[in-house]
């Protein structure tokens, strides 16, 4: 039978074991998705009672190495659910999806390492990843999205990314998330894919701006998400900063930084845009990218294995993807070595 818009013997995913509430937001959010033309799914809501024997049975046929674990614990969370739901004499709610054809994010360098190195070797399939990774990390933050990271964002072989899984934060949840910068899950993005989000900020810096202020006319905000210093991607001028490519400006230096600055540990959470203003109007290179020691990519004086002199009381921020046999060494005004560094990502004071 047809189940809202799909018909009968649709492929389509399935969520039971969310409130209504939850599921219903959840569709909203993609309408808002859908308005601003990043990737989406239908959706609709329907009650069930919950048959263990046939959530089992489609949840074996579908297990993996890596949710071997994820469904045995899951099918206990569900138990338990469904109980509750029988002594209120209520049915549970099921959200059904649209299906997406992709993988986990975080699961594709593992599982798929072709799909990946084509997307990130092709010009056009790494700017759509680009893209749409960014518009993802951002709405969900402007939307107040509960774990928005790897695991619940779903990439195809044409280098789209699908958020899913989409709960969002409410006051409490926000209390701790208004501190976290643009990442806000336990799990780290791929700096490579990270990579592909700041090529396209750089190449596409007007049509990345464009989209903040679609996102800022939608009714997806959060009612709890503080748009401070530690949050200062939707202000009005530093979006047209980022429409207007000053890549030598505070502010975008400041956003390529959070960009970059993706620890998800659970007491992390990146200095604000007040704390780091000083930092990056200082005329000297603050932030770099690069292949090897020979071919660095910043607006700078050419890098050799030596960096710069570091002013005292400077945060000196570098990004170096290097061969093995490369290093960087820091040192203060006063010579002193700060530290031989290879393939890492430093955030530090200089003494």
């Amino acid at each position: 039978m047809q189940v809202g818009p799909f018909a009968k013997e649709s492929r389509v995913f399935v969520k039971i074991g969310e409130t209504r509430e939850r599921n219903y937001q959840s569709g909203f959010m993609y309408d808002c998705m859908r308005q601003l033309k990043m990737p989406n799914v239908k959706t609709y809501v329907v009650a069930v009672i919950w048959d263990e024997t046939q959530w089992k049975k489609h949840s074996e046929a579908n297990v993996t190495p890596k949710t071997n674990t994820w469904s045995n614990s899951m099918l206990v969370k569900m138990r338990a659910k469904a109980l509750k739901y029988v002594k209120m004499n209520l049915h549970m709610s099921m959200q059904v999806c649209e299906l997406f054809k992709g993988i986990r994010i975080g699961w594709v360098k593992e599982l798929h390492p072709k799909i990946i190195i084509e997307i990130l070797q092709n010009p056009i399939k790494r700017n759509t990843f680009g893209k749409t990774l960014f518009e993802m990390i951002f709405f969900a933050v402007y939307a107040g999205v509960i774990d928005s990271g790897p695991f619940n964002s779903m990439l195809n072989s044409d280098g789209q990314v699908l958020l899913v899984d989409i709960n969002i934060g409410d006051e409490s949840a926000m209390l701790v998330y208004n501190t976290k910068g643009l990442y806000r899950a336990s799990k780290k993005f791929d700096e490579k894919h990270i990579s592909a989000v700041i090529s396209y900020v750089n190449t596409h810096f007007a049509e990345a701006a464009d989209f903040l202020a679609r996102l800022k006319e939608s009714a997806c905000k959060n009612p709890y998400l503080l748009l401070d210093s530690m949050c200062p991607f939707f202000n009005d001028d530093n979006v047209e900063l980022l429409r207007s490519g000053q890549k030598t400006s505070p502010y975008f230096k400041f956003l390529t930084a959070s960009l970059l600055f993706n620890p998800c540990g659970k007491g992390a959470s990146p200095p604000s845009f007040e704390a780091t203003r000083a930092v990056f109007t200082i005329p000297m290179l603050l932030l770099c990218s690069g292949t090897s020691r020979d071919n660095i990519d910043y607006p700078g004086p050419p890098l050799t294995s030596k960096v710069p002199v570091v002013p005292r009381k400077v945060m000196c921020i570098v990004h170096l993807k290097a061969k093995t046999h490369d290093r960087i060494t820091l040192r203060n005004q006063g010579g002193k070595e700060l530290g031989d560094h290879t393939k890492h990502f430093l955030a530090f004071s200089a003494i």
